[in-house]
């Protein structure tokens, strides 16, 4: 870019291949000085450099470019990048087109950039990303496939029942041993038996005299 002035985007077309399956086709600078400078991008399979991208759960990476620049990020004031993708491999990775976003990697720090789809055509979907600075990049987009669910299933736990068996003893009651014989009892007159025996010594007595 030769005499950019600042403030003012420079919009760049960049060719790329009818029938590929993922394309960087527009880049739009604007710098907060009068300057020159110059921008290379690569698209690639893998990211290159120290570039390593965690990848969410959910979401699949579709391919990754770089921007190799002469203008630091510091005098930056925007970056926008255009980029297409082949809707048959939207439809073979399983992605939903309203989920894609732009991923960056600079400094250090892996940071999302706000994405939006701007266009179609026959063949491809065009998505729109604003970035705050030039560096490594991923395209990544959400499944639409379920993801696998793990169905828990209850363990039925038993608890042991404790049952305390309690034993009464019956309980003896002594017998009582009754005498069924029968009790005399007597009743005596005091001196009677004293009596009785004088009249019969008198009786004897009286059959003498006569």
């Amino acid at each position: 870019m030769q005499k950019a002035r600042a403030g003012v985007p420079v919009d760049c077309s960049l060719p790329f291949a009818p029938d590929a399956s993922i394309a960087i086709s527009g880049v739009s600078v604007t710098t907060i000085t009068d300057r020159d400078y110059t921008i290379t991008v690569t698209s690639t399979d893998t990211p290159s450099g120290n570039a390593t991208f965690s990848l969410p759960v959910g979401q699949a990476t579709l391919g990754y470019f770089e921007v190799r620049h002469s203008v630091l990020d510091s005098e930056l004031n925007a970056v926008q990048f255009t980029f297409r993708i082949s809707k048959t491999t939207i439809e073979a990775v399983a992605i939903d087109p309203a989920n894609v976003n732009l991923t960056r990697h600079g400094h250090g720090v892996q940071s999302a950039v706000p994405t939006s789809r701007v266009g179609d055509d026959a063949t491809h979907a065009t998505f729109r990303g604003d970035s705050p600075g030039l560096s490594v990049f991923a395209v990544q987009g959400a499944s639409t496939q379920a993801l696998p669910t793990t169905t828990v299933t209850p363990t039925e736990t038993t608890t042991p029942v404790t049952e305390t068996l309690t034993t009464t003893a019956p309980t003896e009651t002594p017998a009582t041993a009754t005498d069924d014989s029968t009790t005399e009892s007597g009743t005596s007159t005091p001196g009677f038996g004293v009596a009785v025996t004088l009249l019969s010594l008198l009786g004897v007595a009286l059959v003498v005299l006569r």
